[in-house]
């Protein structure tokens, strides 16, 4: 061995060479043993490549589509740092060398629509850019949701103009509803929207859940175009107006002999106009200089991550374990119509990403019972049952036993019930001081109707807005500040939004107040206090109904 290093060049090895390498065996034994961590571990093509393999061990963290390494649950939940499984398929470093990238340049790359000539893309192009400065808050308010609906896109392998139809839709608000029922960021009408999986009932509205409307979203329009043989003008028209209407429209053509292309096509006017509004938004996107807008900075990396729980979990526990802002939260988490998770799941809310890891220590450490404020006592008294205190509360029989760690619907006199919070929209605004609420204006909206519905009074709605003491003239789109908030943080104050939506119901022949309430996920008691009639009233065909939805 001494011949070879000569000729190779090296000396004799030294002795305190020879101990250092005695010394590392011996480490990488006693590594191997106590920490279960053998030294091969940091000398792995992982680490060679710095791809830092993330294990949280007992705790299940959706990173949306698997980017990481689905956690695994070893054996009595003991914490321990395993070698690192490596997926060449989905590679950690990808992520982290694109992470700082600007959004805007990689949705340009991967635009895919063909150039549509019309009169009516240039009329929204023009309407879009008459206030650059609307344009652009609403592309603020949008850079939560690019990264992730950008990231869906890809993954579909869809054009990327897909990710500017929130825009049109909602404005990238995630709690709009529209006239005729349609909700969240891309507007499911109900019925689609659970054709599509997406829950909705009195505790959760997954038209308005963030990462699912969004998977539904693009499964719909994925399910379009191949009706539509790829035709994405057709698709994109078919997503407004139905896929019934638009099968109708060509073959009304078809039966004239007549093209079938969308601009062929006899369509009312707001399907009309769906597709040059799109392309419009993407003009300006492709080259928002020449329209005199300033694209706010956005990268690739989503500001958000993904935490799954085994229990239903209360916002306002959350954001006082990890020093979140309740609106933040709320913001991030539209379809938690209680600001809690329902008692029988989806059990997931998504966090701010630079939160992700208090919010799996929190995780590791939480009962269930800890997870969900209690709002009330309840002492059991004779013919009690669960179920009617569910109901006199307004909460449910699930969220009563997770609190109270009950495995059963049994109770006994005397005994003790802790009720869960069940916080409605102006309970939620005790946790947004600090923010200025800002409310804009919608149809139908009346200045009493808003006071409801934050839970301030009307003289000082009127006061803080200059109003006049003895006028109620508002109009649509006017931005009105709610009493009781601050405007010391602009930012959060252009990505807030009043956490109810005022919808104007019309009701419908055979429909009752019951169905009514059922349909919008409130109570009876709610739609008769709103509307000022008795709770036995008759309804009928064509009556307007207010509806304030959470």
């Amino acid at each position: 061995m001494s011949k070879q290093y000569s000729q190779s060049g090296y000396g004799p090895l030294p002795p305190l060479a020879v101990g250092s390498c005695l010394a590392i065996l011996v480490c990488s034994v006693s590594l191997t043993i106590d920490g279960k961590l053998p030294i091969s571990h940091f000398l792995s093509s992982a680490h060679a490549q710095q791809v830092h393999s993330i294990d949280y061990s007992a705790d299940d963290i959706d990173y949306r589509n698997n980017r990481l390494p689905k956690p695994y649950v070893p054996a009595g939940s003991e914490f321990f740092i395993k070698k690192p499984v490596l997926q060449p398929e989905i590679p950690q470093v990808k992520v982290e060398e694109t992470a700082s990238v600007d959004i805007w340049s990689e949705i340009r790359d991967s635009f895919q629509l063909e150039k549509f000539e019309s009169d009516l893309v240039e009329r929204h192009e023009k309407r879009y850019t008459r206030n650059p400065r609307h344009f652009e808050r609403i592309l603020e308010r949008a850079k939560v949701y690019l990264p992730y609906i950008f990231e869906q896109t890809q993954r579909y392998n869809m054009p990327s103009e897909v990710v500017l139809l929130p825009l049109i839709e909602s404005g990238y608000n995630p709690r709009i509803y529209s006239t005729r029922g349609a909700a969240g960021l891309w507007q499911f009408m109900p019925a689609t929207g659970r054709n599509y999986g997406l829950k909705q009932d009195w505790w959760y509205e997954g038209r308005r859940d963030i990462t699912y409307s969004t998977q539904a979203a693009l499964k719909h329009l994925r399910d379009l175009n191949e009706m539509f043989d790829g035709d994405w003008p057709l698709t994109f028209a078919a997503y407004n107006v139905g896929h019934n209407g638009m099968n109708r429209a060509i073959n009304a053509n078809k039966r004239k002999n007549k093209p079938t292309d969308l601009k062929s096509l006899k369509l009312n006017s707001e399907t009309r106009n769906f597709y040059p509004k799109l392309i419009a938004v993407k003009n300006i996107i492709q080259n928002p200089n020449e329209y005199g807008v300033n694209l706010p900075e956005v990268t690739t990396k989503s500001p958000f991550e993904i935490v799954e729980f085994d229990f239903q979990i209360d916002l306002a526990v959350l954001s006082e374990a990890i020093q979140v802002d309740s609106l933040k939260l709320a913001l991030l988490n539209p379809g938690l119509r209680r600001y809690a998770t329902p008692p029988d799941g989806p059990f997931r809310i998504l966090v701010p990403a630079e939160k992700l890891s208090e919010t799996v220590d929190w995780k590791r450490a939480l009962r269930p019972s800890q997870a969900v404020v209690a709002r009330s006592e309840h002492r059991v008294r004779a013919g009690d049952t669960l179920s009617e205190i569910a109901e006199h509360y307004g909460v449910s029989v699930a969220s009563i036993k997770v609190i109270n760690a009950k495995s059963s619907n049994l109770i006994k006199i005397g005994e003790i019930l802790r009720i869960p919070s069940h916080r409605g929209a102006s309970e939620g605004l005790s946790g947004l001081r600090g923010v200025e609420i800002v409310h804009q204006v919608v149809a139908n909206d009346s200045l009493s109707e808003i006071a409801q519905a934050y839970n301030v009074k009307l003289s000082e709605l009127r006061a803080i807005n200059g109003l006049s003491a003895k006028s109620d003239l508002i109009r649509i789109g006017q931005k009105l500040r709610i009493p009781g908030s601050i405007s010391n943080n602009p930012t959060v104050t252009a990505s807030s939004h009043d956490l109810r939506s005022t919808v104007q119901h019309s009701v419908r022949r055979g429909e009752s107040l019951w169905t009514i309430a059922r349909r919008y996920g409130v109570r009876v008691i709610d739609i008769v206090n709103w509307n000022k009639i008795s709770r036995s009233a008759h309804i009928y065909p064509g009556q307007k109904l207010v509806i304030f939805i959470h």
